[in-house]
């Protein structure tokens, strides 16, 4: 594992979780909503088991994107060897009301 990866995989929390590790559309789809409908789909899932999400970004453009879904910045990591640095955000999931 390189050490720039190794460097961002260590700085993430220890608890249970589920990460974001890739999360894209394609260039000719953007603005349609299939990113929305998966970040939705996948922080419905977060809501249901009662976990956080966690995830990073090298992109500082995507932080107000994640922002709007819940996610808020917790850290960063600037690798060595030239890596851009990375935004370490998290979901917290809403108490559920009883």
């Amino acid at each position: 594992m390189a050490t720039g990866t190794r460097q961002i995989w260590n700085s993430h929390v220890q608890e249970p979780h589920w990460h974001l590790l890739a999360f894209g559309t394609a260039p000719e789809v953007r603005g349609h909503g299939y990113g929305e409908a998966l970040m939705l789909s996948g922080l419905a899932r977060c809501q249901a088991d009662g976990l956080p999400a966690h995830l990073e970004t090298s992109n500082p453009d995507n932080i107000p994107y994640y922002e709007r879904f819940g996610f808020e910045v917790t850290g960063a990591v600037d690798p060595p060897g030239g890596w851009p640095r990375n935004w370490l955000m998290r979901y917290t999931p809403q108490a559920s009301a009883s």
